[in-house]
């Protein structure tokens, strides 16, 4: 899971207040140290750079493993930026320690239960504002297990300005949304991930336009 900055859009585009909703997924992310070898390359592979470097060298703001151990509060930051935030167990259950996307990688995955509320991790909103026309990109592998509503991955929001990734009910098309005192721009991507499998959520704002 990684936030990159990138710089300034039109006022007028923004997301509608955001509605945290509770969301079954597994969020993962490929790398904790920036030293680690947990995606060591072997074979033909072997001398390339791995996931983890490929994702560093573009600087991100907040690059998350999810490799904790389970019932650990400290969700660590493995960009430079070190913004590391906490889980809320409060609100709904989190399972950290389940298996990832990655067969063999010492970093495992967490897992965000629906059910009995909406667990969820928060960080510093100073790191993560985007404000005005600041460009960003949100970038998740995550795997939605529960497609029956709509569901936020990952949102942020200070007053009447904020985005937010989501999935779509019924069949997890991405949603992205800003929004300012302008108003809300949303936009829905054409295709949905495969139920219960991993996939490659992306948003980018440039300053001017929202993709997905």
């Amino acid at each position: 899971m990684e936030f990159r900055p990138q710089t300034p859009p039109p006022d007028g585009a923004a997301p509608p207040l955001v509605t945290r909703t509770p969301l079954a997924w597994d969020a993962v992310n490929r790398t904790r140290d920036a030293n680690a070898d947990s995606d060591a390359r072997l074979g033909p592979d072997a001398g390339r750079p791995t996931y983890a470097a490929v994702v560093l060298a573009d600087e991100p703001v907040l690059y998350l493993r999810m490799g904790e151990p389970d019932g650990q509060r400290l969700v660590v930051d493995a960009s430079s930026s070190k913004n590391s935030g906490q889980f809320n167990f409060s609100s709904g259950p989190v399972k950290c320690g389940i298996p990832g996307a990655i067969a063999g990688d010492r970093d495992t995955a967490c897992h965000f239960e629906r059910s009995g509320g909406s667990g969820y991790a928060t960080f510093s909103a100073t790191a993560l504002g985007f404000a005005a026309r600041q460009s960003f990109s949100l970038e998740v592998w995550a795997r939605p297990t529960d497609v029956s509503n709509y569901a936020t991955i990952l949102a942020h929001q200070e007053g009447q300005d904020g985005y937010a990734l989501q999935t779509n009910r019924g069949d997890s098309r991405p949603i992205f949304v800003r929004a300012n005192a302008s108003g809300s721009t949303v936009l829905i991507g054409s295709t949905g991930s495969i139920p219960d499998a991993y996939g490659y959520f992306v948003a980018t704002y440039d300053g001017a336009i929202m993709r997905l």
